[in-house]
């Protein structure tokens, strides 16, 4: 594999299925998380005083969805989902996942149903399939190139001057990944809305396509 520092949104890529819901389930879990504060004090000889701690409980729901695609060549495609997107037996539905450098797993990016007009999509998807070795290669490839145009100014190079540069290279390159991220998150986005239409134009055979991604990309973003 050839070496390609910066990050585009030709390494990202898009895939998925367009079919007919056939069946769906969706369920709640609850979890319970809890927190204790205060409490304690002191005793000495026979007196003092004893506080109890209090107690928070909190609780949030997260509600899950499986539905089963059929698709136009018969197969059904099993879809795992978080969130309130909502369907039906009947309606036609396009799940797009994405992965990352050609890896053969990923996770859920955007769901349309075509018979009501819901959207959802899921752009930390884009960030989470990033390998984080890549991340960090990412990182300190920018934060080396601004630190060596710092050194080029005049002047002696210390060993204090050299770790004030380097750390200040990384202070400005973090903003700089930031927005290289988002721009790149919107063109990813904005290949996998067209990527429905793509689906139906090989469905009907006037456009080729490659395989469809993985199973492992159907539960990943579940998980």
């Amino acid at each position: 594999m050839s070496f390609k520092p910066f990050l585009t949104a030709s390494r990202f890529t898009v895939g998925g299925y367009r079919g007919d819901v056939v069946g769906s389930k969706t369920w709640g879990e609850t979890h319970v998380y809890g927190s204790s504060s205060g409490g304690g004090g002191y005793i000495n000889n026979g007196s003092g005083h004893l506080s109890s701690p209090s107690m928070t409980v909190s609780s949030t729901v997260v509600t899950r969805n499986t539905l089963f695609l059929k698709l136009p060549n018969g197969r059904e495609e099993k879809i795992s989902y978080v969130g309130s997107f909502g369907t039906r037996d009947g309606h036609e539905v396009s799940a797009i996942f994405v992965s990352f450098d050609g890896d053969t797993s990923g996770y859920l990016l955007r769901l349309e149903n075509h018979s009501t007009g819901e959207i959802d999509e899921f752009p930390s998807s884009i960030t989470k399939v990033i390998p984080w070795y890549w991340r960090l290669r990412q990182f300190g490839l920018c934060a080396a190139v601004v630190a060596l145009l710092f050194m080029q100014l005049p002047g002696a190079m210390t060993g204090e001057v050299v770790l004030a540069v380097c750390l200040l290279a990384a202070i400005l390159c973090w903003p700089l990944l930031v927005i290289e991220r988002r721009r790149v998150r919107k063109a990813v986005l904005a290949n996998a809305r067209q990527e429905p239409e793509r689906l139906v134009k090989a469905a009907q055979g006037t456009q080729p396509r490659e395989a469809a991604p993985a199973g492992s990309l159907l539960k990943a973003h579940a998980q």
